[in-house]
């Protein structure tokens, strides 16, 4: 049998790795298609994945780097994946504010996002009765005896249901109110 050294017809030897290592998945390839998700957008649990490691791996990775743990080579990924997720946001507020002039809502958004104490999303409202006071209930169920029994069942359901969040007491009986 010519050319057969002993090793089923194979003309090299494979190399053997140390028992327990494997090799390292970061590769420039890699991290490449990771930079490539995450200015895409994608969270960066997706963005792992679509390179085809874990997030849990991607941590590892920035975290050694940032120890100086990993080679020279590799120092700077942990600016080179927060920049590549940053393109993606750049992009988006480029994209918002590009709606300002044709759309006030997007303004509002922004606004309530960039600056939550000077421009709040929701609004609270108190209302009091006389002199501060409470108000008084009779004048709200004024006129309910002239609604029909299941209206007045819904009703009382969404009160007992709101009054349940509002003490964080649950949701009530679990009915949505419908019958």
């Amino acid at each position: 049998m010519a050319g057969n050294n002993g090793n089923n017809g194979k003309d090299a030897p494979k190399k053997r790795r140390k028992y327990g290592k494997r090799p390292t998945k970061l590769t420039e390839a890699v991290i490449s298609k990771l930079e490539r998700g995450l200015s895409t957008g994608m969270p960066w649990k997706m963005a792992s994945s679509f390179a085809g490691v874990s997030y849990t791996t991607v941590r590892e990775w920035i975290l050694k780097a940032e120890a100086g743990k990993l080679s020279r080579k590799w120092a700077d990924l942990p600016d080179r994946l927060t920049r590549a997720s940053q393109v993606a946001c750049q992009k988006a507020v480029v994209s918002w504010a590009n709606q300002f002039d044709t759309d006030w809502r997007a303004c509002r958004d922004f606004l309530a996002r960039r600056d939550p104490e000077g421009f709040p999303s929701r609004q609270q409202l108190e209302v009091s009765g006389k002199d501060g006071g409470p108000i008084a209930l009779n004048s709200i169920t004024t006129g309910l005896e002239k609604l029909p029994d299941e209206y007045l069942e819904k009703i009382q359901a969404l009160m007992v249901e709101g009054m349940a969040k509002a003490t964080g007491h649950g949701g009530g009986n679990g009915s949505n109110g419908d019958k």
